[in-house]
């Protein structure tokens, strides 16, 4: 699997709460919230993305309608994806404040930290969807419709880490070696999502 740059930066962001852990005393909340957050982000980069979707409109403009069809289309699909996708990071929300919310605010500064932390993963985003979406073109062979579907890996990737850490803490405990481990596994999986999203097939991201 090649490392592109965006991928470095993303590989970057995902130590921080690496060194959170090692170095900062972060507990399992932190990193939990931290990666609430950052599906929250992907969530909302992903609206400017159905926005600018050209593909269908592209490939055959003839028969996919007006320039107001086309807007229309797009700005339905981003109405719907926000509405479902909001309620879904909603309740993925409670549900981690409900588990993880007294942890965070053991800790002075934590909450203020993972903040920060988030920050960074919005900036790795936010140069990947550049760097890729906009300076790769892949927005030129993406639909509003398929790239609605886009974010769901990733997210479910994220409700995977957040599952399986609270399923730890309730079950054993957490310990350093946990939380690392936890760390490592969800950025191998986000860099293989990474690649599958940003893989050099128009072809297959298209429809």
């Amino acid at each position: 699997m090649k490392i592109t740059p965006s991928g470095l930066f993303l590989i970057g962001v995902n130590l921080i709460p690496i060194f959170g852990v090692l170095f900062l005393g972060w507990n399992a909340s932190a990193i939990i919230f931290l990666y609430w957050f950052e599906g929250a982000i992907i969530g909302i980069l992903n609206i400017p993305k159905i926005l600018t979707a050209q593909g269908k409109a592209r490939e055959n403009p003839a028969t996919y309608g007006s320039s107001k069809n086309v807007v229309m289309s797009r700005v339905g699909t981003a109405f719907f994806f926000s509405f479902h996708f909001g309620i879904f990071t909603l309740v993925h929300g409670i549900f981690v404040l409900v588990m993880f919310g007294k942890g965070l605010s053991e800790q002075e500064g934590l909450a203020s930290m993972v903040g920060l932390a988030a920050l960074t993963f919005f900036i790795s985003h936010g140069f990947s969807m550049i760097r890729n979406y906009y300076g790769r073109g892949e927005y030129k062979t993406r639909t509003p419709q398929g790239q609605m579907f886009m974010p769901y890996g990733r997210i479910f990737v994220m409700h995977f880490v957040i599952l399986g850490g609270g399923w730890l803490i309730d079950k054993y405990g957490i310990t350093l070696y946990a939380l690392i481990l936890l760390v490592i596994l969800k950025t191998v999986l986000d860099l293989i999502m990474h690649a599958f999203e940003h893989r050099d097939e128009p072809a297959l991201i298209s429809n």
